[in-house]
C-alpha cells in the first residue's frame, strides 16, 4: 500500500487528503482516503478577521475501488467515478 499526499478544492477552498492505494497482480485500486484536521482563516476572501472554514479529521475506509485492472490488453478502457460527502463548518461573521 502507499500514499498519495495532495489537495482537493471546493469552490475554490483547498484542503489536504491522504489517498491510500494497493496493487496486487489484479489489479490497481483505492483503499481508503483520510482528511487530516485543518482549519483556514478566510479573512483574505471575506474581509472578516474571524471568518474561517474548519475541516474535522475525517476517515472513509472501503473496499478497493478498482483504478486499473490487471492484465491489461491492447484496447483496454476503464472508468470509475466516486463521490464523497466531506464534513466542513464556516464562520463568517453576519453583516453589520
Amino acid at each position: 500500500m502507499f500514499i498519495w499526499r495532495g489537495t482537493h478544492s471546493v469552490s475554490g477552498l483547498m484542503y489536504n487528503v491522504d489517498y491510500y492505494y494497493t496493487t496486487n497482480a489484479n489489479f490497481y485500486g483505492e483503499n481508503a482516503l483520510y482528511i487530516p484536521a485543518q482549519a483556514y482563516n478566510q479573512s483574505a476572501t471575506t474581509g472578516g478577521a474571524n471568518d474561517s472554514i474548519i475541516f474535522p479529521e475525517q476517515k472513509y475506509l472501503s473496499q478497493a475501488r478498482e483504478i486499473v485492472h490487471f492484465p491489461m490488453t491492447t484496447g483496454y478502457t476503464h472508468t470509475s467515478d466516486s463521490r464523497r460527502a466531506v464534513n466542513f463548518n464556516i464562520s463568517v461573521a453576519g453583516y453589520g
